[in-house]
């Protein structure tokens, strides 16, 4: 049993470990400069409420209440006490303290109940209507207790000034009911267990990777502790055969302090990248899907597993050696451009992924409002760095692997680029560095040869029994693969290139099939073919994934790019017509800014220019026709599996090779090019196209051949 002193000295570590935990939130809210939400409000309530029990426990500590006994904490006790005391004033004092003192615990109760419906409504989708149903019961039960616990233990024994009479025959102190307290208790558990049991209806319908369900666990346990405590309290009240009222205390501050740890958990992450030095920049971002570095915390993938611990603490240490000498007026820029797309009602959200297809068949009719469940349960961020993101790392031509990582420029974290204006949209990097020295090997592909890009959810995730590898199938996206010519493949500039597409695969709406889909199907691995004509030499060959799970919102679309070293030999002649990174994208283009979950996706266009195709060439082309006129191709698209005759050097398992066999469909408009009369283009030169001013006419022998909207060429006649 504890003794007063004892008591009181445990009150005091409790609320300062509530007061840190509240004031690391409310840094965590000024370090990334989010708004406060009603969770903030309500914690902030309770924060203050606590200092007002505090004070009063220490009032009554220093007036030797604790060391008064009340037997079986009935009426009946209280009465004792008036009897038995000599200096009743002093105790009609401490009497109106104690009765302070106990409605302003019990309100913190509800308090911190009110804090937690607020987070879980926020992290609630509004197309999840039946769990909406249920916080909102939830919700009015909690009120309705709260005014049965009012009822209970302030009106049941009449006129409140009852309880200040020093006549033990007039005295009335409801908390000293035993019905009373039986009333609170029930009220108080029901609620408490109404609240924790929601998430277990919630996790159906979200992928969490293993460490986030660890998280989750940490956090409800403690949740469950709380429950504990009260039961505890309320088992010591209804059987001690004598009670003091400083055993209470302690046990009502530990269902406080556990209360508000639960809610204000997820800041513990951001505390930790803060005390790293990752800059604020970054963490916001990281907020957003890119790297939390995790957060994203925590954002947050695998930690399950030792190598991802070990891969990501890589990725944190390169973080930390990274300058933080940015210019402050971009990042004063960069925050407020996030905060404006993205409002925050929690201090944490993490990118978890709905199944969405579990979400439709479970109502009868297509949700009305379908809105990006892209972060949740910011608790997860206790663990470490859970997300389902991707990495291009290793090359396959003629269905020969290259090597894991060779010829390859990766980072070490395979999180997202959502910003398509900056340079780190060419090959990655920036908030991913990437990893250095880049590699010495330039990859030799015979021209028009088959070309396979493996990709993976980290880089040592291949073959590991990983749910999110090579990503997770949530991230519905398209595919696409470039290309340009540089003078040399081991430059290590990758900003002012010409670039032009050599494949893209997005969404197929009559088998409602994404390319991702196909690229988890196929364990990683796409394939295409390059166009035999395309000259000879260095190139940087960058695929690229483009995840549109969040992309309903601005900058919620997520790129996944990285740039392999590659030398084609044997090559043509041909001028593809380039792009150029960043410049190719618009945050605001229809294949980047698009709901794909409601209303439901019937057509998709692929970001950027189409691919580019050889006249004759070994890759599907259109028909050749005048200047004039243009026309559209698409493909219905199988595979088809053979062996490779080598395998990566990091695997005994042997990979597939999946060859495109394309069936070709041609559509034919008619279309006007601008362009003069005079003059003539000469072989394989530009005659039309988009923009295009110049000559219409080819040389003798050549005729204009439509490739794309923007492009027209001279080819053998």
């Amino acid at each position: 049993m504890l003794t007063p002193s004892q008591a009181i000295t445990l009150k005091v570590i409790l609320f300062v470990l509530a007061l840190a935990v509240v004031c690391l939130k409310h840094a965590v809210r000024w370090w990334l400069k989010t708004r406060f939400g009603w969770t903030d409000i309500l914690i902030t309530l309770t924060l203050v409420l606590y200092l007002a029990e505090e004070i009063i426990a220490i009032v009554l500590f220093k007036l030797n209440f604790f060391d008064m006994s009340v037997a079986n904490f009935s009426v009946n006790g209280y009465n004792d006490l008036l009897r038995n005391t000599e200096d009743k004033s002093r105790l009609s004092l401490m009497l109106r303290l104690l009765f302070f003192s106990s409605f302003v615990t019990f309100t913190i109760f509800w308090v911190i109940k009110g804090a937690f419906m607020a987070l879980y409504y926020y992290l609630i989708p509004p197309w999840l209507t039946g769990l909406r149903r249920t916080i909102n019961v939830t919700s009015v039960f909690v009120v309705l207790s709260y005014i049965g616990f009012l009822v209970t233990n302030v009106f049941s024994c009449g006129n409140v000034a009852r309880n200040w009479s020093t006549d033990p025959e007039a005295f009335c102190f409801s908390f000293s009911r035993e019905s009373g307290v039986i009333y609170l208790t029930t009220f108080h558990l029901l609620t408490d267990v109404m609240i924790f049991v929601i998430p277990f209806f919630i996790l159906p319908h979200i992928m969490l990777p293993t460490a986030e369900k660890f998280g989750l666990t940490l956090m409800f346990a403690l949740g469950l502790l709380t429950i504990s405590c009260t039961i505890a309290r309320t088992a010591i009240v209804l059987t001690a055969e004598s009670f003091t009222y400083h055993s209470l205390l302690a046990w009502d501050s530990g269902e406080i302090t556990c209360g508000v740890i639960v809610v204000c958990a997820p800041s513990i992450k951001w505390f930790i990248l803060w005390a790293t030095g990752q800059k604020r920049r970054k963490a916001i971002r990281a907020f957003n899907g890119q790297p939390e570095n995790s957060t994203g915390g925590t954002n947050l993938s695998d930690m399950g597993s030792g190598t991802r611990k070990g891969r990501q603490g890589r990725a944190i240490r390169r973080e930390a050696d990274i300058s933080i000498d940015d210019d402050d007026d971009e990042e004063e820029e960069e925050i407020k451009a996030i905060q404006m797309t993205c409002p925050i009602e929690v201090v944490v959200k993490h990118e978890v992924n709905i199944d969405v297809e579990s979400v439709r068949a479970s109502r009868d009719e297509p949700p009305s409002e379908m809105v990006a469940f892209s972060k949740i349960i910011g608790a997860a961020v206790i663990i470490g760095s859970a997300s389902a993101h991707t990495i291009f790392q290793e090359v396959w031509v003629n269905g020969v692997a290259q090597g894991h990582l060779v010829g390859v420029r990766v980072p070490s974290y395979d999180g997202p680029i959502s910003d398509v204006t900056t340079n780190d949209i060419i090959c990655n990097g920036g908030l991913n560095p990437l990893n250095t020295p880049y590699p010495s090997t330039v990859i030799n592909v015979p021209s028009g040869a088959s070309i396979t890009m493996e990709w993976h959810h980290t880089l040592d995730s291949a073959n590991t029994g990983d749910p999110a590898d090579p990503v997770d199938p949530s991230h519905k996206g398209p595919i696409m693969a470039y290309l340009a010519a540089v003078p040399s493949a081991l430059q290590t500039s990758v900003t002012g290139l010409k670039w032009f597409k050599v494949y893209e695969d997005g969404y197929d709406p009559d088998t409602n099939t994404w390319a991702v889909d196909k690229l988890v199907k196929n364990k990683g691995l796409v394939t295409f073919k390059l166009p035999d004509c395309i000259p000879s030499g260095n190139y940087f060959l960058r695929g690229e994934l483009i995840a549109l799970h969040g992309a309903s919102s601005n900058l919620g679309a997520q790129f996944y790019m990285e740039c392999a070293q590659i030398n084609i030999v044997g090559g043509g002649s041909a001028s593809p017509p380039t792009v150029s990174f960043p410049g190719a994208y618009g945050q605001s283009d229809p294949g980047i800014l698009i709901n794909i979950y409601y209303p439901p996706v019937t057509s998709y266009t692929i970001p950027g220019p189409r691919p580019f195709t050889c006249p004759g060439g070994n890759n599907p082309t259109t028909t050749s026709r005048v200047a004039t006129t243009t026309s559209r191709t698409t493909f219905a698209t199988t595979a088809r599996t053979t062996a490779p005759t080598t395998t990566k050097p990091t695997s005994t398992a042997t990979k597939p090779t999946t060859t495109v066999v394309s069936t070709l469909k041609t559509t034919t408009t008619t279309k006007t090019t601008t362009g003069t009369t005079t003059g003539t283009v000469g072989a394989w030169g530009q005659c039309g196209g988009i923009g295009y001013t110049g000559p219409t006419a080819c040389v003798s022998g050549y005729k204009c051949s439509y490739n794309n909207d923007y492009y027209s060429q001279c080819v053998p006649a």
